[in-house]
């Protein structure tokens, strides 16, 4: 008898059990986790007219990109024109200095009071001048040169007579580049000092000009209310200096023609 009533409760429990197993809810994976499509009536309802039809307020502002951002104009210059130059010596044929250098006017004189050029990498050794204009003749103003008391680059002579094509008995066929006190636009030979006086005491300073942007032609008035000659550059090693001449041929084999660029 108790046996049976064992087995009674035996066969409740195992029902009971069942029944709670079977009646739990089964959900997937994929239909938990699945999202709610929106329905018609929320698709209609995204634009602010279909909003505010339907009596509701309009949606949220929603950035479409990012601005752009504004920046302050400048109060300041990006760069200034170049003011201050070195004076490039190149050769007129296109060759090349000893060593594949490049020449530069150098920024002391020579033994003699004169420039000569320095195939020196270091730009301190270098004279630096300022350009009066581009336009026209001009005179050159010395910064860094070796005398405050002769502050512009000029050409200076023995004496005034005239600087020919030819040897002229006692004439002078060439000027040597010198630092010198100004002398005006035509005015000619002046004695107003330059650093080769007494010796060469005649110079000009108002004599260059710039050509191309860049290239540097010096001239020279033979006397006052003359038109300025067109000079030719050589540099002279013999002489450790540059000269201007308006001689053309018969030159000393240690002539060699040059252009003077500023950079």
């Amino acid at each position: 008898m108790i046996l049976n009533r064992l087995h009674a409760l035996f066969f409740v429990a195992a029902a009971i059990l069942f029944s709670g197993v079977a009646a739990r809810p089964q959900f997937s994976s994929a239909h938990a986790l699945q999202k709610r499509e929106p329905t018609t009536p929320e698709l209609e309802l995204r634009t602010n007219a279909a909003r505010m039809a339907a009596g509701l307020g309009p949606s949220k502002p929603k950035r479409m990109f990012d601005a752009t951002r504004v920046i302050e104009a400048r109060t300041y210059p990006s760069g200034a024109p170049q003011t201050t130059y070195r004076i490039r010596i190149n050769k007129a044929d296109g060759g090349q200095w000893p060593g594949s250098k490049k020449m530069y006017v150098a920024r002391s004189y020579t033994s003699s009071n004169r420039f000569d050029g320095t195939t020196s990498d270091n730009s301190n050794q270098h004279l630096k001048i300022t350009v009066g204009t581009t336009s026209g003749l001009t005179s050159l103003t010395m910064t860094n040169g070796p005398s405050g008391a002769y502050p512009y680059l000029g050409f200076a002579r023995e004496n005034t007579n005239s600087l020919t094509t030819g040897y002229a008995s006692g004439s002078g066929w060439y000027n040597s580049l010198t630092s010198t006190k100004a002398t005006s636009l035509g005015a000619g030979p002046s004695n107003v000092g330059n650093s080769m006086s007494p010796s060469y005491k005649y110079s000009e300073s108002t004599i260059w000009s710039v050509e191309g942007g860049a290239q540097l032609k010096a001239k020279w008035v033979n006397s006052p209310g003359q038109s300025a000659q067109d000079t030719t550059l050589y540099y002279a090693s013999d002489w450790d200096t540059l000269v201007q001449t308006r001689k053309t041929s018969g030159l000393p084999s240690h002539f060699v023609k040059v252009n003077l660029v500023l950079v």
